[in-house]
Parts: structure tokens; C-alpha cells; sequence
């Protein structure tokens, strides 16, 4: 299986992302020459990684039976501005109030288990080719 994703130039720092039936529009803030219409592909980055690891934790919730309403997460991404890049994402949970304690490390197991992240840990091949 394949995913092809498509760039659209807006003009500008504006590109939008269409695969399948969406679209996604990033932009840049105006100290990097954009208008801050939309998230930066960095911000969606990090955005892929928090959602998908809180997908895994709703999901663990909902296979046992398990009211994921209340539950809170709230990640902090650290940016080291030596380095140029995201060293650390802290993720902070706050679960609901009758979750049982026996499931804890089992619910943080679960969101180690994110497919955005398991990427990070096997990079995929990336190729460029140019043609005319």
C-alpha cells in the first residue's frame, strides 16, 4: 500500500498537502516570510505525534470499557535553539478518576506503540528524484 500526497503551491511560504479526499495548509510565521494562516509542517509534526499517541491511549480506554472522557493530555515539546531541532516531547496525562491503577503502565505501553513514533525509532528511505 501507498499513500500519495500531492503539493500544491499557494504562493508565498503557503503549501498545502491533498491525499485522498483532504487537504492540509501549512504556512510559515511572518518572522520566516509566511502570514501564520495555518501550522508550519513542523507544528504538524509534532501535532502527528502527540495525536497519534493519544489515539492509542483513547483506543486502550475504549477496549475496556473504560470512560476516556476525562481523560487529559497535554504534551510540551522542548526545541533546543543550539541544536535547531526538538530534543524532548514530555507528555503529561491526567487520568480519569475511576482508571484503574493496575492499567497505568499498561496505558503508557499502549502509546509507545504510536505508529508516527515507531517511525522516528526506523526512519523510512527517503529518495528525490528530479525530471523534466
Amino acid at each position: 500500500m501507498s499513500t500519495v500526497i500531492e503539493l500544491e503551491y499557494e504562493g508565498g511560504q503557503k503549501l498545502n498537502a491533498r491525499f485522498g479526499n483532504h487537504l492540509v495548509k501549512t504556512d510559515q510565521p511572518p518572522e520566516d516570510g509566511g502570514e501564520d494562516t495555518a501550522p508550519t509542517p513542523s507544528d504538524l509534526f509534532l501535532a502527528s505525534l502527540v495525536t497519534c499517541a493519544g489515539l492509542y491511549a483513547y483506543g486502550f480506554c475504549e477496549s475496556r470499557k473504560i470512560d476516556a472522557s476525562q481523560l487529559s493530555i497535554r504534551a510540551t515539546c522542548h526545541y533546543d535553539e543550539d541544536q535547531k531541532r526538538y530534543t524532548r516531547i514530555s507528555t503529561d496525562m491526567t487520568l480519569p478518576p475511576e482508571f484503574p491503577e493496575r492499567y497505568q503502565k499498561a496505558l503508557i505501553r499502549a502509546m509507545d506503540m504510536c505508529f508516527v513514533k515507531k517511525h522516528l525509532h526506523q526512519p523510512p528511505a527517503f529518495e528525490i528524484e528530479a525530471h523534466y
